[in-house]
């Protein structure tokens, strides 16, 4: 759709200056066994990121996963650990009230 406009901002040669997805003659060439041999290539569990957000019990993450996810994307890595975004604040001091001087 906006193949033109790709071409136009990105020098010839430059990965950008085609479309991403591919050109519609492209994709008409692509045929079944195509695409799963793609699929089979790229999506394999050490390519696959996953994320857990909300309230999690990560106690139950690794029976969850067994038990919804083929057995061969078990892998050997390192069990599930919490990671957090940002660094714990340290505990602030307890207010105290400035001595009086009179």
């Amino acid at each position: 759709m906006l193949h033109w406009l790709q071409a136009a901002s990105f020098p010839a040669g430059h990965p950008y200056a085609r479309s991403l997805i591919g050109s519609h003659e492209s994709l008409d060439r692509l045929t079944l066994a195509d695409a799963q041999r793609f699929a089979r290539k790229h999506y394999q569990p050490d390519n696959v990121t996953l994320v857990l957000t909300g309230d999690v019990d990560l106690a139950s993450v690794d029976a969850l996963l067994q038990a919804s996810l083929p057995q061969a994307w078990g892998g050997s890595g390192p069990p599930l650990a919490v990671s957090p975004r940002l660094p714990r604040p340290r505990p602030s001091r307890p207010w105290r009230p400035p001595p009086r001087s009179w």
